[in-house]
């Protein structure tokens, strides 16, 4: 009886998962240690049956659950048949870097729960996992070092004064200058220059000497530079970072701290002789830029 029951659940968990396709919708944004949210459909294509207690996971291969990487499975309960549902992956990545994924994978222990029956979908996909932001903990500053700001040519919302022009119909009529409209017995409007961009290049040294301890400091190096980036921006810096291994021209954006933070995810870590010199990226405009040294402890970052 007990073979019988076994036989049995194998057929029903092959046509329980036969006529199911799966297909990526939206994928995570990843950040070392912070879980991210793949989103999946799952669609019954049998006419007649239904499919229960379906789950679904993504491939990831051996070296990063070695690493510390993990997820919760999708799961449906209940497929009717032509019936799409949707459902989330979350996706939890132990280290920075790339990670590939063949594709995913759907499984059910239906009905008796003795095993699991699997299948297999090639989706190949490549994640970029974020390096895990630093502490915040930015360098404050309470004034304007000279040659720090660029004045940035053009009218925006800055406190410079740039100048009057006449009104234009539909315009704010807050920025009306009241006095000299009665002078000129017409509406003008006071115009100010765009704010300066104060700009910053984070010097990152991803080349170490000692590989065995080495590592660990410049792991830390590179989260201290992610949260750096984050926390200047939010001030309103323009922020660039320099490697060894090139690096990007001070800008301002969520786009461009996008690039930042995929530039710092996929840097290798280089090993080099013992008083070697090391290249950092140059290739930048140096006026009225400040570089920051980035080191792991916070206290040193402007040594």
């Amino acid at each position: 009886m007990l073979l019988s029951l076994i036989m049995v659940s194998g057929v029903l968990s092959e046509i329980n998962l036969r006529g199911i396709r799966v297909k990526r919708i939206e994928e995570a944004r990843f950040f070392v240690g912070q879980p991210g949210l793949i989103r999946v459909e799952i669609t019954n294509l049998k006419q007649r049956l239904r499919s229960l207690s379906v789950e679904v996971n993504e491939l990831v291969s051996k070296d990063w659950e070695d690493g510390g990487s993990r997820q919760r499975r999708g799961f449906v309960m209940v497929l009717n048949p032509g019936e799409t549902a949707t459902s989330y992956i979350e996706l939890t990545a132990g280290r920075r870097g790339v990670m590939p994924s063949p594709g995913l994978q759907v499984s059910t222990r239906f009905p008796f729960g003795f095993f699991s029956k699997r299948r297999f979908f090639v989706l190949p996909a490549t994640y970029v996992v974020f390096p895990r932001l630093g502490e915040r903990g930015a360098p404050t500053r309470t004034r304007r070092a000279g040659g720090y700001d660029q004045r940035a040519a053009g009218i925006g919302s800055g406190d410079e004064f740039h100048g009057l022009r006449d009104m234009r119909p539909g315009e704010d009529v807050r920025k009306i200058a009241w006095k000299p409209s009665a002078r000129r017995d017409r509406l003008v409007l006071r115009e100010f220059e765009r704010p300066a961009t104060r700009r910053i290049m984070l010097m990152l040294s991803n080349a170490i000497v000692d590989p065995a301890a080495g590592v660990t400091l410049i792991e830390a190096a590179i989260e201290r530079t992610a949260g750096l980036a984050r926390e200047l921006m939010d001030l309103g810096f323009a922020v660039g970072v320099a490697t060894a291994d090139g690096g990007l021209q001070p800008d301002t954006g969520a786009t461009h701290l996008a690039r930042i933070y995929d530039r710092l995810a996929r840097l290798p870590i280089r090993r080099v002789a013992p008083g070697a010199v090391i290249d950092l990226f140059d290739q930048f405009d140096r006026r009225n830029v400040e570089l920051v040294a980035v080191m792991t402890e916070p206290q040193r970052e402007n040594n």
